[in-house]
């Protein structure tokens, strides 16, 4: 067993333990298979990535940021009671735990069950409040940190972009050397989107630079709801994927298998899933053909932008651009559409699944 040292504990033991009772302080908790750290003060280094933006410490935050960048890791923090307990049976690696010392004996058999690759951190829950920068109730003082792991998708090669200055270019004068390398460029990264899509699992979620971590939140709640576990997003709404995102999700952004792209990209990426067999259905309050349910999971949604939708390009890349019926009133925000749009998607598939006693996904 593991555990922190008393230059560690938010209690500064007298060498009697009724003292130390009577004072209010406990031995500090231990676990079988992880190591325990009970935090002393909010300035601890170790829980500044669970800090909220005014109260962190921006050298020590930006040296954590850079030290995790050059590992190739991408941290986000779940907060509250039932984000974390979703996102510790996601598919995302968890690299530490914090927990007020209210909370830790309730749960330790599920501290002792976690994989996970730091330690548990633990202090009283007003300290944790003062870390996260927001009072918490009883129930929420717990939070995770994990690595969300997405598979990037480069730029597609296209002779002149500024993403291919780094590849020599032939000669100007050699047209068909340059004709050549330019479509051993794409061959590539074709191969290299069918392999990502190929170990993802169909049905798909698209989300077209969805800007806002709280629509990016509530859409993969919405589609963790209705059994999809495949994201394809743009670098835009891939950068909504944070803390907040996480909250309002409640953990499920941690169970998808996520790729992202630029946006300029997204339409070849379609047409890359549309060779797949998968058919793409676009959405727009301007599309002439209405939405319409699918017999199996062997398809693709795509929702765009909160202002503007997809872009044109995206949605000429789709198999099908489709609407909702509406009576009258503006166009529904891109949450509610979504939800409507995977409910038509799905229900054909989910009833029978339901029907068959598979029962709600976990």
């Amino acid at each position: 067993m593991k555990s922190s040292d008393a230059a560690n504990s938010t209690c500064h033991a007298p060498a009697d333990g009724e003292e130390r009772a009577a004072n209010g302080c406990a031995d500090p908790p231990g676990l079988v298979n992880h190591e325990v750290v009970v935090i002393a003060t909010a300035d601890d280094e170790r829980v500044e990535l669970y800090k909220m933006k005014k109260g962190r410490n921006e050298l020590v935050y930006s040296a954590k940021r850079r030290e995790m960048f050059d590992r190739g890791m991408n941290y986000v923090v779940a907060m509250s009671d039932k984000a974390t307990r979703r996102a510790f049976q996601g598919k995302q690696r968890c690299l530490s735990v914090l927990v007020s010392l209210e909370l830790f004996e309730s749960l330790r058999d599920d501290l002792e069950a976690l994989s996970l690759d730091g330690p548990v951190l633990t202090c009283p829950r007003a300290l944790i409040s003062e870390i996260v920068g927001m009072p918490l109730n009883h129930d929420h003082a717990i939070g995770a940190l994990f690595d969300l792991q997405g598979s990037q998708i480069a730029d597609y090669p296209m002779a002149g972009e500024r993403s291919e200055r780094s590849v020599k270019r032939p000669s100007i004068r050699d047209g068909t050397a340059a004709e050549k390398a330019l479509g051993q460029r794409i061959k590539e990264w074709e191969q290299r989107v069918d392999l990502i899509l190929a170990n993802m699992r169909p049905p798909f979620l698209v989300l077209a630079d969805v800007r806002s971590a709280d629509n990016v939140g509530t859409l993969l709640r919405t589609a963790f709801s209705f059994g999809l576990r495949s994201i394809v997003m743009t670098d835009v709404s891939w950068a909504g994927c944070n803390a907040r995102a996480a909250r309002v999700s409640i953990g499920s952004l941690f169970h998808f298998d996520i790729c992202h792209c630029p946006e300029a990209t997204l339409p070849r990426v379609i047409q890359q899933m549309k060779q797949m067999g998968i058919t793409v259905y676009g959405t727009s309050p301007c599309a002439n053909e209405f939405l319409h349910g699918h017999d199996d999971d062997n398809w693709a949604a795509v929702v765009g932008n909160e202002d503007t939708g997809a872009s044109d390009a995206v949605l000429s890349a789709c198999t099908e651009v489709v609407s909702i019926p509406q009576m009258a009133g503006d166009s529904l925000t891109v949450s509610h559409a979504a939800a409507i749009a995977l409910y038509e998607l799905t229900k054909t598939s989910l009833k029978r699944q339901l029907r068959g006693g598979e029962g709600c996904a976990g």
